[in-house]
């Protein structure tokens, strides 16, 4: 059975609509005004083909294009339920033009967010559409809203259990076995049989196998890897203001640092991070002058140097919210050389919102570079304030209220002495 593609699935969404959507109660309406009614709807529709059909409409036009055409299907279902002769076959067919369009450009929404984030294919479209309610959903709302809805829901993850099971890799059109001799050479990403076959895999001559059977060996081989040493950490980079300019202005403005938490096992989100499972974390400083991509790269060969300074040699999964160095990172012949060393080294892209414990390792760090005699001065005035103090609370003791009293201070001060030297 061909997979269908996402502009299909929310195509079918689309016409079931009138079956899932909830009747209106509309009044009775004359044969003139539903053949007013019915002017109206041919007048919008092919007004919105026309827009849709013009070179010249832009990405925000067509989302305002879409929010409106989806509002015009709302009420087009609604009144053809209670009144069915508003429609002909005319009318049906330019609104199923429009309903492509919008399952066209929805669609190309959904590509954006799967090519973004490393959990955007993790969403089974089809099990979400299979719920009459997120069809509701699709027709009131933009399709981005309904998959932050459900990205979390394990019914609509099509990750499942079997992660680490099969490979892809970066950019191919098929899934692998770990040990596929047709991807000698090239990173390998694990994944399952349910998120390869959700983003349009198709099986490598590696599998050998018919599907069913196929799937029985998927099982065994997540076993294996449940088997196999994994490690997943989270790197993160940031350039800030140097708050210690404030005391010296020869101090550099910004300061830079990077941070990383790297955890036993293989997860895809930092919701897996807990206190047990939490392996090292690391905070370092370096030069502000280089780029954020340069400080990533440089997070991500900590992590990799890191583990193998604690004799670890398997399977590495770094997550890292910097598109670029994501790409970028295996260039030089340093980095591959290091990365050879293990296993296996996968870096993935995460949105910076699924990478925040990493981001408040960092913030949280101060990091500065201070100057020796800085640093003693700041212990020279450290000194002094804790003398004035003791000084501030003994006068404090006599003089309860001193601003009350400052005509007077020195000659109480004085006496005061005297009363001292009387005493001694």
């Amino acid at each position: 059975m061909q997979k269908l593609t996402d502009e299909e699935i929310i195509y079918n969404a689309l016409c079931r609509y009138p079956k899932c959507s909830n009747g209106k109660k509309l009044p009775p309406l004359s044969r003139d005004k539903i053949l007013s009614s019915r002017a109206q709807f041919m007048q919008q529709v092919d007004k919105y083909i026309l827009f849709w059909k013009s070179a010249n409409t832009t990405i925000v036009e067509k989302e305002k294009l879409c929010n409106k055409g989806k509002n015009l299907y709302r009420d087009y279902c609604a009144k053809l339920k209670v009144y069915p002769s508003i429609d002909t076959a005319g009318l049906a067919k330019r609104m199923d033009e429009i309903l492509h369009y919008m399952a066209s450009y929805e669609a190309s929404k959904l590509g954006r967010v799967r090519s973004r984030q490393i959990g955007g294919g993790r969403i089974d479209l089809e099990s979400i559409f299979a719920e009459d309610k997120n069809v509701r959903i699709l027709v009131a709302k933009p399709i981005d809203t309904l998959i932050e809805e459900n990205f979390e829901n394990k019914a609509h993850n099509a990750t499942g259990a079997e992660a680490g099971a099969i490979y892809m890799t970066a950019k191919g059109a098929k899934y692998h076995r770990q040990d596929c001799p047709y991807c000698k050479g090239k990173m390998l990403v694990p994944t399952s049989l349910k998120k390869a076959q959700n983003i349009g895999l198709t099986p490598c001559k590696c599998m050998e196998q018919s599907e069913e059977t196929g799937v029985a060996e998927l099982v065994d081989l997540d076993k294996k890897a449940k088997e196999k040493s994994y490690v997943t950490a989270f790197v993160d980079e940031s350039i800030r203001i140097n708050p210690w300019r404030v005391l010296d202005m020869d101090l550099p403005q910004k300061q830079a640092c990077y941070s990383y938490i790297i955890c036993k096992g293989l997860f895809a989100e930092e919701t897996y991070i807990t206190e047990k499972n939490t392996w090292f974390t690391g905070v370092m400083k370096t030069p502000e002058t280089v780029g954020t991509n340069d400080i990533a790269i440089e997070a991500i060969l900590a992590v990799l140097l890191r583990l193998l300074a604690n004799g670890y040699r398997d399977n590495v999964v770094i997550y890292t919210d910097n598109q670029a160095a994501k790409d970028s990172w295996n260039k030089s012949p340093a980095s591959c050389a290091l990365a050879n060393v293990f296993a296996s080294v996968v870096v993935c892209y995460v949105p910076r919102e699924g990478n925040t414990k990493a981001d408040a390792l960092g913030r949280n760090t101060a990091f500065v570079e201070l100057p020796i005699a800085l640093v003693n001065e700041l212990a020279r005035r450290s000194q002094n304030y804790e003398q004035r103090e003791q000084e501030l609370n003994f006068v404090k003791s006599y003089f309860p209220v001193p601003r009350q009293n400052i005509p007077n201070l020195m000659m109480e001060l004085k006496a005061l002495a005297e009363a001292v030297k009387g005493g001694q």
